[in-house]
């Protein structure tokens, strides 16, 4: 069973680490891949408010001084959120997209219906055989 579904258990690994460099955490920790955009000050004193000062931007996924920060978990919420949005509109796009796609062949086999029924055989090699060959 588990031959049977190799496949599936190897895209399911891959999507997780492709979603754990977005998400930028392995098992609920932060990667440090990269450096942070924050830099902190050195020295402060307990019970001090302290600022961090943006000094660039990180490469890839969510930095991981936001897991340091008091609104990490609202932070990440939203973001998960607004991700959860992009990535259902991709995929409900690649959906229309296939439905399109087997309009076309639905309309290309009348077609083929059509010429075979009046004898054409020209119009079978010259549009229905390339229109299949490039769709």
């Amino acid at each position: 069973m588990v031959y049977a579904g190799r496949y599936i258990a190897l895209m399911m690994g891959a999507f997780s680490i492709y979603t754990g460099l977005i998400y930028n955490d392995i098992f609920s920790k932060p990667l440090s891949l990269f450096r942070s955009g924050w830099e902190w000050p050195e020295k402060f004193e307990v019970g001090q408010t302290v600022n961090a000062k943006q000094v660039g931007v990180y490469p890839l996924g969510i930095d991981y001084a936001w897991h340091l920060a008091d609104n990490q978990l609202l932070f990440s919420n939203s973001y998960k959120m607004k991700m959860s949005v992009v990535l259902g509109f991709c995929h409900v796009y690649e959906l229309l997209n296939a439905l399109s796609n087997l309009q076309m062949l639905f309309s290309l086999c009348f077609s083929f219906v059509n010429y075979r029924n009046f004898g054409s055989t020209l119009d079978i090699y010259a549009n229905f055989l390339p229109s299949i060959i490039f769709m």
